[in-house]
């Protein structure tokens, strides 16, 4: 499970909720920060090295939520 954070908008739009697994271009992710609120409509996947971060690069992705469980 990887790590992400992802900008105020969606936080506060899409309800992606620190803690909240989502799923990123078909790879299950936990949302654990947010960014700057100037910076808009963006996920930012976490990666260990640099190398691993250039090879993936920037591109555009499908976010979606997965379903919450209830109590």
């Amino acid at each position: 499970v990887g790590s992400v954070a992802v900008s105020q908008d969606l936080f506060w739009t899409r309800g992606f909720g620190c803690g909240d697994a989502i799923v990123v271009n078909g790879k299950r992710v936990v949302v654990n920060d947010t960014m700057h609120r100037r910076v808009r409509k963006t996920v930012d996947l976490w990666v260990k090295t640099t190398s691993e971060a250039v090879r993936y690069g920037r591109r555009p992705a499908l976010v979606c939520p997965l379903v919450r469980r209830q109590p």
